[in-house]
């Protein structure tokens, strides 16, 4: 079967003081939906992928403060598009590993519901599961949030250079839901971002990507750098990580190119990892662009 990925670009995303306006960004992500599924209502296609009466766990990136996390305009559309197909409030479990990451990136903390529930792993009742779980190279505890608590998982991650990895985006987001990243670095990540993904908790229940491009760091990450940094007023769609991956490394040379920088295998930063996690025993995704649809929207 080929993969869709989908990019929605929208030109007016930002205000005059560089803020993102709520209802673009949901403008965006509604067209983003519909193109991914083919369905001419948004709901519909979230319909497709999630049960209503199950737990959804949305796994930001918030690594990098308010200028380089998962925008709370894009996260908030999302959890509202979810509670208008019927999942409560409550089911909707907004995540990252930390809560001084939450509410860095300015996201108030709201563990027990009521309202969407905002928490971290690090938050009292959650924590990383008690069994170690093992995939190729990888040994590491599993957030609970996704061991025990969510049904199913959307990650929103941020499109970033990675001066290690080369790149972070979908599959890479996913070191925020172990015990342990720090130990799986060398050799551009590769092949530990691919095992990562291959947990059962994680391959399983992960639905939808939907990766933040509105603002893109292009070179000199993870952390924010503000003369690398690229308006880019996007949004990246998938149900296939390692697709929107493939789709997103290549998004990341375009800039790298525009800007006269070299490219990432050139710096020997190549993300390998993503052309692991497609090929050989992981077969998590398509890594080649020819077994992609990349469909592009623009709105204005």
């Amino acid at each position: 079967m080929r993969s869709r990925v989908v990019l929605v670009r929208h030109k007016n995303v930002f205000d005059n003081r560089g803020r993102l306006k709520r209802p673009k960004v949901t403008e965006a992500l509604d067209a983003g939906l519909k193109a991914l599924t083919g369905d001419g209502d948004s709901r519909d296609s979230l319909r497709r992928l999630f049960d209503a009466s199950g737990a959804v766990a949305l796994k930001l990136n918030c690594l990098s403060g308010r200028m380089l996390s998962t925008a709370p305009e894009l996260t908030f559309s999302l959890a509202e598009k979810l509670h208008s197909i019927g999942i409560k409030k409550s089911n909707v479990i907004i995540w990252e590993r930390t809560e001084r990451e939450l509410a860095s990136a300015g996201y108030s903390l709201n563990p027990r519901g009521g309202d969407f529930r905002v928490l971290a792993t690090d938050s009292r009742g959650a924590g990383y599961s008690r069994s170690l779980f093992v995939s190729g190279k990888v040994g590491s505890l599993l957030s609970r949030i996704m061991t025990g608590i969510a049904d199913f998982a959307i990650n929103m991650p941020i499109l970033k250079d990675h001066n290690l990895a080369g790149l972070s985006g979908g599959m890479k987001n996913y070191y925020g839901a172990i015990h342990n990243p720090n130990k799986f670095h060398d050799e551009n990540c590769d092949p530990y971002v691919a095992d990562v993904n291959a947990f059962p908790d994680i391959k399983n229940k992960n639905r939808l990507t939907i990766c933040d491009c509105t603002r893109v760091q292009y070179h000199g990450g993870p952390g924010y750098k503000p003369q690398w940094c690229e308006k880019l007023g996007g949004i990246l769609l998938s149900t296939d990580p390692v697709a929107l991956d493939r789709i997103a490394y290549n998004i990341l040379e375009e800039l790298r190119e525009k800007h006269d920088l070299k490219t990432l295998k050139e710096e020997e930063r190549e993300p390998k990892y993503i052309f692991t996690a497609g090929d050989g025993e992981h077969k998590l995704g398509s890594c080649s662009t020819e077994d992609i649809d990349f469909v592009e929207v623009g709105l204005s």
